[in-house]
């Protein structure tokens, strides 16, 4: 199997998916692939570039439909890319390039990046060529990726797959990347790191309560909070730090978005998040705080030896796991001295190490494995779907049409309206015009104005 790979995801932006994207494709490179990614253009672009990977710009939107231009296209770098196997990451990409790798005989890998069945009950609900296809993409995947087991567990139950098509690979890190510059030695400067979209502003909220938390139990003035990131609800996460902090008594920054994660880690000592940026925070001997993105205060903990293990089994979502009080992990923050941060983070960064090293975890097609992948299924169940398409657009048309001939019919009938409202004013203008010219009214006119004298 060549080791010409494509990466397909919507954007290069901010986010754990991205994060995690890129560094999988940095590590394909590093051992001897040929990479490259086709997503929209975004803050990563650039350091794929500087790595060797080749950026191919491309908007995947969510529609409901083939679209046999873009999928033509996709077919063309495919060809001229001599791409051997493609790395689908999120569903938007499905239709266009699941569709071209099918034409092709190109093997593709399916990517888990969620958790729970939701997202596929989402798509199944509101795009209707979703649930006709998902379940034949994924059993039709050369293999399934998933992040958790839960994850897998899931995608299997949801589908009844096999479980043999599945392989856990834990979000991980590369670490010759992501290295300590500067030893925290006190708690003095908090990061959040996160998209500013609705489904992380819990996470967010969660991480500025325990700062203003910890700021009043510390009773120090001079511990700082930066934000980074950018989104849709940025304008709602301002509202909510002016309302919060209306006296200036809490020094809150948001900062944007930013490229370099490791830099500005490296500037802060504790980072509060949930999924890929807990890992980062590790892999620079941060203190990493989880916090968590649904339920009842939903904060969870600081991660270290007693409860690591588990949390990576969630991937540091923090879904399932259970919280401490808030109040307890402020105190056990402001309990850190520098020789126990060294211990918790030097700890951290060990066990990261060996489980969670981008080296051991990462995939691709090995060169002399057998695709036994059932292209004539796929597009059979593409070229059913195709054929609904369009017997629904048929019957769009001949709606339209009905509708057409429906208009048409009361423009008729309007008009006819119109004209016999013409005739009968005519008429009656004639009938008052008679009036008018009567010696009838001629008499009576000239009676009337012998009264008004």
């Amino acid at each position: 199997m060549r080791k010409d790979i494509l990466i397909c995801l919507e954007k290069l932006g901010i986010g754990g998916v991205e994060t995690a994207v890129v560094n999988q494709a940095i590590a394909l490179k590093e051992k001897g692939c040929n990479v490259f990614v086709i997503a929209q253009k975004g803050v990563y672009s650039e350091i794929l570039k500087q790595n060797g990977v080749t950026c191919i710009e491309w908007e995947f939107k969510l529609e409901n439909k083939f679209d046999n231009e873009k999928i033509e296209k996709i077919i063309r770098i495919l060809k001229e890319n001599n791409i051997g196997q493609v790395h689908i990451h999120q569903f938007p990409c499905i239709l266009q390039v699941w569709y071209a790798c099918a034409l092709l005989k190109i093997p593709y890998v399916a990517y888990l990046h969620s958790g729970t069945k939701d997202i596929y009950e989402w798509y199944e609900k509101n795009h209707s060529l979703y649930n006709s296809l998902l379940k034949t993409f994924f059993e039709n995947s050369y293999k399934i990726i998933a992040v958790s087991k839960g994850g897998a567990d899931s995608n299997k139950e949801y589908y009844n797959l096999d479980e043999k098509k599945y392989i856990i690979l834990k979000n991980s890190i590369n670490f010759n990347q992501y290295k300590s510059k500067i030893e925290v030695k006190q708690i003095k400067r908090f990061i959040i790191l996160a998209r500013i979209a609705p489904e992380k502003m819990t996470s967010i909220k969660n991480g500025i309560e325990l700062f203003t938390k910890y700021q009043d139990y510390s009773n120090d003035n001079d511990i700082v909070l930066d934000i980074y990131g950018d989104g849709p609800e940025e304008e709602n996460l301002k509202k909510y730090i002016s309302e919060i902090n209306s006296d200036n008594k809490y020094n809150i920054n948001l900062k944007g978005a930013t490229n370099d994660v490791q830099s500005v880690i490296n500037e802060h000592d504790v980072v509060l998040a949930i999924g890929r940026c807990i890992l980062e925070a590790m892999a620079m001997k941060r203190i990493a705080i989880i916090s968590g993105n649904s339920g009842e205060e939903p904060l969870k903990f600081i991660v270290k030896e007693d409860n690591i293990y588990e949390a990576i089994e969630q991937n540091f979502s923090g879904n399932v796991l259970k919280k401490e009080d808030l109040e307890d992990v402020v105190k056990e923050l402001n309990n850190l001295n520098e020789y126990k941060i060294k211990e918790i983070t030097d700890k951290n960064y060990n066990i990261i190490y060996e489980k969670l090293n981008i080296q051991n975890n990462v995939y691709c097609i090995a060169e002399d494995e057998k695709d036994n992948t059932d292209y004539n299924k796929i597009l059979w169940t593409i070229f059913e779907n195709q054929n609904n398409d369009i017997e629904q657009t048929r019957s769009a048309v001949n709606n339209l049409k009905e509708d057409k001939k429906r208009l048409e019919e009361s423009i008729e009938n309007y008009k006819t309206d119109i004209d016999k409202n013409i005739h009968d004013y005519e008429k009656l203008k004639e009938e008052i015009n008679n009036i008018y010219n009567s010696k009838r009214w001629k008499y009576i006119n000239k009676i009337a104005k012998i009264f008004d004298k």
